[in-house]
């Protein structure tokens, strides 16, 4: 008789899947059994690329960081300049804040005047 066909989604030692895979993973990350030049070699530039991959990601977390202290500061410095145009519950601040638009206008009309 013949036998069934083995099903290609099973290992053949029996194993799940998922413990096959494991295993693969625990095989690839360990240590070779003879250290070779090639496993050497692998080795190292299983390393490179690991050293690699943790600065690049150290660099974007540091912009990352950089980027939002920079837009953190440009926020807060609009609602400390919109909360100086903004009218204030006593007339100085108001007044203060009017005295800022008008005296630049102000000075350049005389300005313009003195020269006319």
């Amino acid at each position: 008789p013949l036998a069934p066909a083995p099903d290609p989604s099973k290992p053949e030692d029996g194993s799940t899947p998922t413990q096959a895979s494991s295993r693969s993973a625990d095989r690839s990350t360990r240590v070779p059994e003879r250290l070779t030049h090639k496993a050497l070699v692998a080795l190292n530039l299983r390393l490179m690329k690991a050293l690699a991959s943790d600065k690049r990601a150290r660099g974007m977390y540091e912009l990352y960081i950089r980027q939002g202290i920079e837009q953190q500061a440009r926020v807060e410095a609009y609602k400390r300049a919109e909360s100086r145009w903004t009218s204030q519950s006593t007339s100085e601040p108001l007044l203060k804040s009017l005295s800022v638009l008008l005296k630049p206008l102000a000075l350049r009309t005389a300005s313009l005047a003195c020269v006319a």
